[in-house]
């Protein structure tokens, strides 16, 4: 398991057992999970993809500095973020893409290469299909 924040302390308090007091450590609040400052996403592909964070992690918002393990994100969570961004977007991406790149930003980054990747497949696919017909082979 992965702590989704981390709270600097001078030091941990202790009980009179000399033992970590958990009673004592500070409760998070939100304003610790959200240290960055949220920057709104700038296309339609980190549009895309916060919506579906927004809706598979139950978040208001999400920037695109934002973490999706930090958010609360797991594993098999994970696994149902790329299977949307897969229905949705129409592009596979591999699971550990967003292990590697776990932030909105970096991610549409991953997915965008990925679509320019596929346009270009298909437009080479057509070329040669034209070149075919133009030979007559077709």
């Amino acid at each position: 398991m992965i702590p989704s924040l981390y709270i600097p302390l001078e030091r941990m308090p202790l009980n009179l057992n000399n033992k970590v007091d958990r009673k004592a450590l500070p409760i998070p609040n939100e304003s610790d999970l959200r240290r960055q400052a949220y920057v709104a996403p700038r296309n339609e592909i980190e549009q895309k993809i916060s919506q579906l964070w927004q809706k598979l992690l139950n978040v208001s918002q999400v920037g695109i500095y934002d973490n999706f393990f930090t958010q609360g994100g797991h594993s098999l969570q994970a696994t149902c973020l790329i299977s949307s961004i897969r229905n949705e977007l129409n592009v596979k991406i591999p699971l550990r893409s967003l292990f590697e790149h776990p932030t909105l930003e970096q991610l549409s980054q991953i997915v965008t290469v990925h679509l320019i990747e596929e346009s270009r497949k298909h437009f080479r696919t057509e070329q040669e299909t034209t070149k075919k017909i133009l030979k007559g082979d077709i």
